[in-house]
């Protein structure tokens, strides 16, 4: 019968024995249809399942009896051979493990002995008993238990006698110090050196399994139970006498088992293969491939044929973080370092066709190196892409110096490319500035020489007169220089302002913004310098809406050329927020006030007049606001820096004195207030006169503190020199 065929009847009989009278025979017509060969061999197995004889009866009650607690009690002290048992150890297929001693005199040693069970031991299991031993006598690794002796013992079973291997199976002991993924890796060679041992002494283990590979507390690695391997070729083992495995009866743990085991096919070295990659997988993950517990010998096969097993990298994601392998690595960190390589190498150990395997374990074990050194493995896609990376992470120093020595050499000759550009525009910029220069030079003295009564043939011309005709002779002058052109518009523009003409200012002004958007874009600098120019006029006729358009217009190209620590964006904030403050939006305009002050302190420094300026508008509108406590300070620090640059007596020192002033009243600290008001007083009278309007708002400024301090005649007094000074 072939392999296909056997399997075929295996799957029927699986499905058959689940079910009983009308259920089965319905089942097996439908199954086995006109096959009556096949339906014959299917109830020839029912018939041995439903009808155990005595002798099946008998030997399952002398396996169980092998290894009650009362036989295992009574084997203490019993003598094999020359030595004497200890303690049973454990208890696989029809062997008995043992803890014995030498009792012969001879020598102290302890040993693990191991019997074959008395009973009935089938013909098959003497055979099988008897080339482990002769295996074992072939093999001599230091990670393979030792054969030390062996005979047959006085009751007749044979039995043969191991270095007792004191460890726990490689499971248990990589999670019980909680081995790292390198450390583990690191025992995994031992095993492959000691399987690679057996296959090169033509020895098939087939039961590769954590109970069968034991860790000694020195971490020493030990291979056990060779009690199911294969001899690839049975001459070559003097005294062996391969048994038949009998159809049904496979030898394996399940679990474990390669596909072609399972299916009952000729086993190679590639069986060892693919369950040193179950076990490398149980090693990394905490899990097997495949979840076969309480599953029916059909089924099994089924999983562990068809289904592909879940890479190590998804099962750890997938699972609870204390359920994965007991790794100093969280869940997340073992999921990274499994994803990539050792998934491949462990899917690659997996497959389903032996074919497709590792061809030995000596490729296994080298990707396993590969893997701790950091080269490339033999299960990836060889891709330069992949190579170049593993040799970058290998030599990370050196490739890091390297880059770095790479990267300063390109920075360097682009640096010095840059700075080449760089000189050669700014020598553009330089002569295109001195024939701007050149130009406003000519422009002006041709200007200013109207003011010469030989030139004007009569008076000297006023301002006025000069500004009215530089503006007239602009397009004609410098017709051939639209960019000083649109400048000096501007710079006339901006002196008709400071003169109050805003009626002359306003056409100038507007050309020169659209001579610099023609000229150089929306969204150039220059435009929003002539932006902020016709801001400040439509501030000026309070024309707020507008003014504010404006400002933030300017303030948004502004930002795309500067950060928010440039002071020329501080400076159009600071515009803007009195545009704000103007029309009443006090809130927002403080906003805008604190945004810049930072800005104005560091670019300009603590003590700047304009830092002061910006100190005090912001102090005057938190007093406006009424927020005394937040304008006293403001205010405070305004003057101190007033004093400080500005020369004694100074008409500013004075109004920041009065303001200050005007705070303290509003908080009833009248004396220090009657005390800064009166030094204001006294100076703007001497350097503006008694009737100027700061000189006046001072004077208003006393009348009412004494009013509220409860001087009324001081009060009166004071009104009293209002009225001599009143226009």
């Amino acid at each position: 019968m072939d392999a296909q065929r056997w399997q075929h009847i295996k799957q029927i009989f699986d499905k058959a024995q689940q079910r009983t009278g009308d259920a089965r025979e319905a089942f097996l017509n439908d199954a086995c249809g006109e096959d009556t060969t096949l339906r014959a061999e299917v109830e020839s197995l029912l018939h041995a399942h439903d009808n155990e004889g005595p002798a099946d009866q008998a030997r399952d009650a002398i396996q169980t009896a092998l290894h009650d607690e009362e036989h295992t009690a009574a084997a203490a002290g019993r003598h094999i051979g020359p030595y004497e048992l200890i303690e049973e150890l454990g208890y696989g297929g029809m062997g008995r493990v043992f803890r014995a001693r030498r009792a012969d005199g001879q020598f102290e040693q302890q040993v693990a002995l191991k019997l074959l069970a008395t009973g009935i031991p089938s013909p098959e299991a003497q055979a099988r008993f008897l080339t482990e031993r002769q295996i074992l006598a072939t093999l001599n690794h230091p990670n393979i238990a030792r054969l030390l002796d062996g005979g047959v013992s006085k009751g007749g079973p044979p039995y043969f006698v191991m270095e007792l291997v004191e460890g726990r199976p490689i499971d248990a002991y990589c999670n019980a110090h909680q081995l790292s993924v390198h450390d583990r890796l690191m025992l995994m060679l031992d095993v492959c050196s000691a399987v690679r041992y057996a296959h090169q002494h033509l020895v098939v283990h087939r039961d590769l399994k954590p109970s069968n590979i034991l860790v000694t507390s020195r971490g020493d690695v030990k291979l056990l139970d060779f009690g199911i391997a294969k001899l690839l070729d049975p001459g070559a083992v003097h005294g062996t006498t391969v048994p038949h495995t009998r159809t049904g009866l496979l030898p394996m743990t399940p679990s474990y088992a390669s596909p072609e085991q399972v299916r009952g096919e000729a086993i190679t070295t590639a069986s060892d293969i693919y369950q040193l990659g179950v076990v490398l997988y149980e090693l990394l993950t905490g899990c097997r491939p495949y979840q076969i517990e309480d599953r029916t010998p059909s089924e099994i096969e089924q999983i562990i044929c068809e289904e592909a097993p879940t890479r190590p990298s998804t099962a750890v994601s997938q699972r609870e973080e204390q359920q994965t392998a007991a790794t100093p690595m969280s869940s997340a960190q073992l999921c990274t370092t499994l994803r990539g390589d050792l998934d491949l190498m462990v899917m690659k150990a997996l497959r389903k066709e032996p074919e497709r395997r590792y061809d030995a374990v000596d490729q296994l074990a080298d990707d396993i190196r590969h893997t701790l050194n950091g080269h490339p493995v033999s299960a990836h896609p060889d891709r330069w892409t992949y190579r170049a990376g593993k040799f970058v992470h290998r030599h990370r120093w050196g490739v890091g110096v390297a880059a770095v020595i790479a990267l300063l050499i390109i920075s360097s000759i682009a640096g010095l490319t840059l700075q080449n550009r760089q000189i050669a525009q700014e020598r553009d910029r330089v002569r295109m500035e001195a024939m701007k220069a050149e130009h406003v030079k000519d422009f002006l003295i041709d200007l200013f020489g109207q003011s010469d009564p030989r030139a004007s043939r009569g008076g000297a011309a006023t301002v006025e007169e000069v500004l009215e005709g530089g503006a007239a002779r602009l397009q004609q002058d410098l017709a051939d220089a639209p960019e000083i052109r649109a400048e000096m518009m501007g710079a006339i523009g901006a002196v008709y302002q400071r003169l109050g003409h805003y009626d002359e200012a306003y056409p100038l002004l507007e050309q020169s913004l659209t001579t610099r958007r023609s000229l150089f874009g929306e969204q150039h600098e220059t435009v929003a310098t002539g932006l902020r120019d016709l801001a400040l006029l439509e501030r000026q006729e309070e024309n707020y809406a507008t003014a504010e358009a404006l400002f933030r217009e300017a303030l948004a190209i502004q930002k795309t050329h500067y950060d928010d620590d440039h002071i020329g964006v501080a400076q159009t904030r600071r515009d803007l927020a009195e545009v704000l403050h103007r029309a009443g939006r006090a809130e927002d305009a403080a906003a805008l006030y604190a945004d810049a002050l930072p800005v104005y302190r560091r670019v300009l420094g603590e003590t700047h007049s304009q830092t002061a300026d910006v100190l005090g508008a912001l102090g005057r509108l938190r007093n406006n606001m009424g927020d005394y406590e937040a304008a006293e300070p403001l205010l405070r620090e305004a003057l101190q820096i007033r004093q400080h640059t500005l020369e004694a007596n100074h008409p500013d020192i004075a109004v920041n004195q009065r303001e200050l002033g005007a705070c303290l009243a509003a908080l009833h600290r009248f004396a220090e207030a009657r005390s800064l008001l009166l030094q204001s007083y006294e100076t703007l009278q001497d350097k503006q006169g008694a009737d100027h309007q700061d000189t006046r708002r001072t004077l208003e400024r006393l009348a009412a503190l004494y009013e509220e301090w409860g001087k009324p005649d001081r009060a009166e007094a004071m009104e009293a020199r209002l009225a001599e000074t009143a226009p």
